[in-house]
């Protein structure tokens, strides 16, 4: 440097400040106030028009659990959910599940885009397809749910973490799902990467092992990875201040065991986050946007860990986050969250449970006519209940006695309508009978049936490929943390 130029440093800042590193210049304080309100303006945009509610209603209706009484218009009158839900999730779930496993030995296809990647294609090939099938724990098992939780709650976020032996794994990548709920970020993301939203938080509930293993981690350098986490409560605070109380409950509900009680007696919790953080300069007031990756006991905004998140997209240059977020079989074009396949059908369904619990309850009129006795006589109605063909005792049954009759062709003319609720239901989701299984019409010509069938492919193709694409998203993050975690021996 020439003799006539000098650092232009305030005089009343230190030489040595201006050397500390950027994250030491991050004021905790600060980070968690942007942290805490970032997260409170998540749940509050999610709430505001039933998000959470959403969610409930996915649960209730693919498990059929239906909260009406019984005893509309009468006791014990039909007041049943038609498995119409639950049908076409499935449907979808194993159709999907069965496009990816259609060959269970190559489950990943690289192709080079050069020339020249072709002969390292195969080989990243055989390593991701290996890894797949064979490495990576209960690989199927996490897809498996992931699918069948994109179509029943329209997204199924998966994290990819490094096994280190913490829970016994080897050093090597592992794939673990996520539920939606315990997912925040801005409303309007198109994706949680650094280029989609300027942060993804990520609710973890810890059990005594996963508190007490996270106490002794510790850096490279020796210090804890986590300070001040021996401090940390159990507590539902965040719990239910999300509204995941009220999802929880729903599944408590329909599954028969209470999980929502475990979470409140047994669990502490952290929030995970990754962020794109304006740090100012308090100096110039020059702002810089710092990758951080941060845990915060969200119970009182305490910094646990805080650290430059380093990793780094070589095709882009940019940070990555941990998540595949894009399996969204019905994704919206202007939020974060996609549709759920119950709620795309929700009129539908709610259409066909009322017509059904019709014709149950006039088909029960039909056959349970209301029967006149004299009250003088002795006939005891609460004793002799009424039987088809039965014989009963009535003083002058011709005066006493009027049994009204019905027109039973009005009654069977609504089951028409059965098949009109599943028929906007099936084209609302792109699954037609088809794809259930089912034979088509019996009066199609050849013709017509495989004109149908190109149709009905078209249109779920649209929905396959989307789930393609949060599976391939979900291969790049493995390939990208493969040359980071995966030992080269294991490579070779």
């Amino acid at each position: 440097m020439p003799d006539d130029q000098q650092l232009d440093i305030p005089s009343e800042m230190p030489l040595e400040q201006t050397k500390r590193p950027i994250l030491d210049q991050i004021d905790d304080r600060e980070l968690s106030v942007w942290i805490i309100n970032k997260l409170k303006n998540d749940i509050r945009d999610r709430e505001a028009f039933g998000w959470n509610a959403m969610r409930v209603y996915d649960e209730y209706s693919y498990n059929g659990y239906k909260g009406g009484k019984t005893t509309d218009p009468w006791n014990n009158a039909s007041n049943y959910a038609v498995g119409m839900t639950p049908t076409l999730v499935d449907t979808a779930h194993a159709n999907t599940i069965g496009s990816i496993y259609f060959d269970p030995d190559k489950v990943v296809r690289v192709k080079g885009v050069a020339p020249e990647d072709e002969r390292t294609s195969k080989f990243v090939d055989k390593l991701l397809n290996w890894q797949v099938i064979n490495d990576i724990e209960e690989a199927k098992d996490v897809l498996d749910k992931t699918i069948m939780n994109a179509y029943k709650h329209g997204n199924a976020p998966v994290k990819v973490i490094q096994g280190a032996g913490i829970a016994g794994q080897k050093k090597k990548v592992i794939w673990k799902r996520i539920n939606v709920w315990n997912i925040f970020t801005n409303i309007e993301a198109q994706g949680i990467q650094p280029r989609h939203s300027d942060h993804v938080f990520e609710l973890i509930a810890l059990d005594e092992n996963d508190w007490e293993i996270r106490k002794t981690l510790k850096r490279p350098d020796g210090k804890l990875a986590y300070e001040g986490i021996a401090d940390l409560q159990r507590g539902n605070y965040i719990f239910s201040s999300t509204g995941m109380d009220e999802i929880t409950q729903s599944k408590d509900l329909t599954a028969g065991t209470s999980l929502g009680e475990r979470f409140t007696r047994d669990m502490r919790y952290i929030l995970e986050c990754y962020v794109t953080f304006p740090h100012k300069d308090k100096q110039t007031g020059d702002v810089t946007l710092v990758e951080l990756q941060v845990a915060i006991s969200p119970n009182g905004g305490k910094i646990l860990s805080k650290t430059i998140n380093e990793d780094i997209d070589e095709n882009t240059g940019d940070a990555m986050r941990p998540y595949g977020w894009k399996f969204q079989p019905y994704p919206r074009e202007d939020r974060a969250y996609g549709d759920s396949l119950p709620w795309l059908i929700k009129q539908s369904q709610e259409e066909l449970d009322y017509a059904h619990n019709q014709v149950m309850n006039a088909m029960e009129k039909l056959v349970k006519t209301p029967t006149f006795y004299d009250p003088n006589g002795g006939f005891d109605p609460e004793v002799v209940q009424q039987t088809p063909n039965g014989w009963y005792p009535v003083p002058d049954p011709h005066r006493n006695v009027f049994i009204p009759s019905y027109d039973y062709g009005a009654v069977f003319q609504h089951y028409r309508s059965f098949d009109l609720y599943w028929e906007y239901a099936q084209r609302r989701t792109g699954l037609t009978e088809l794809f259930q299984g089912r034979q088509p019409e019996r009066g199609a010509t050849l013709g017509e049936a495989e004109i149908r069938v190109n149709k009905a492919e078209i249109r779920f193709k649209v929905i396959y490929d989307r789930l393609e694409e949060g599976f391939n998203e979900l291969i790049y993050l493995t390939y990208h943390y493969d040359k980071k975690w995966l030992p080269k021996e294991t490579v070779v």
